[in-house]
């Protein structure tokens, strides 16, 4: 679940850096929807808002992906891998499937960020 949010930081970057876009409301709202399923107070409850979210968030992005939103894709993939798992304590796929979305989302960021 943190994976996911680190997965949307780097959106909340690109809005700090070039604000001042009109996407840059939706890509707020879905950064900041990305760690909602961390209230979720059990594991069907928190798989089921992992879905939903997860779900909203690559579908807002399919919608503005001309305009930048597909920087949540990220974070909706590692959403419903993690909405995946079996059982809480069997982090077989959703944690590696999270941990490399997350290297290459932050490398590509760091990348793109650092260009002149």
């Amino acid at each position: 679940m943190v994976l996911a949010t680190l997965c949307a930081a780097p959106t909340l970057a690109w809005v700090a850096v070039g604000g001042g876009t009109f996407i840059d409301g939706p890509l707020v709202l879905g950064s900041l929807a990305t760690p909602a399923p961390l209230f979720a107070r059990d594991a069907d409850n928190f798989r089921t808002a992992c879905r939903i979210v997860g779900c909203g968030v690559l579908a807002g992005s399919a919608v503005g992906l001309l305009f930048g939103m597909f920087m949540l894709v990220p974070a909706g993939v590692v959403l419903l891998a993690a909405a995946s798992r079996s059982r809480p304590g069997s982090p077989r796929l959703p944690m590696p499937a999270g941990a490399v979305v997350l290297l290459v989302t932050l490398v590509l960021a760091g990348w793109a960020f650092g260009r002149p």
